[in-house]
């Protein structure tokens, strides 16, 4: 049984990512605010690292990707598109992404295979989208980085 370690699970899509797993007959462990996030990942066959607050997601990126076996962070095309109304966002999005290219082309990964979901407003919230992306990375986990954008992708 594959056992899935995912933040942020309260709402939104932390919790439809959850119930996902939770379908597919995985052992999923929600992890939010109160929870040990660093202990209860520790050993998981996937960790969702959904939840964003501030610096976190980064902290929890440098101290987890050696400990997991496949990770997927949540990241956002603010991290090159920076949003004038949510600079510090925009710049912690432009740090995470920066750490977690290096460590996947670098291939100093440790042991988890590495995925960069890059999202807009529109795609996150989109779950439907999303898990399908997942589904296919876990199918073919060689990809390193996805970005969502906006418009016609034939335009």
């Amino acid at each position: 049984m594959l056992k899935v370690c995912i933040t942020g699970t309260t709402r939104g899509l932390g919790k439809s990512l959850a119930e996902h797993f939770i379908s597919k007959g995985c052992e999923v462990i929600e992890l939010n605010r109160a929870d040990d996030k660093i202990r209860s990942a520790i050993g998981c066959d996937l960790y969702i690292n959904n939840a964003y607050d501030d610096a976190l997601q980064l902290n929890l990126f440098n101290r987890l990707y050696v400990s997991v076996n496949k990770m997927i962070v949540m990241g956002s095309v603010a991290a090159d598109y920076p949003d004038p109304d949510m600079p510090l966002y925009s710049h912690y999005k432009k740090e995470l992404k920066t750490r977690v290219l290096e460590i996947a082309n670098k291939k100093l990964k440790g042991k988890a295979d590495i995925l960069l979901l890059e999202l807009t407003g529109a795609s996150y919230n989109n779950p439907e989208l999303i898990k399908r992306t997942i589904d296919f990375w876990l199918d073919n986990p060689n990809i390193t980085c996805v970005s969502f954008v906006h418009g016609d992708p034939n335009g």
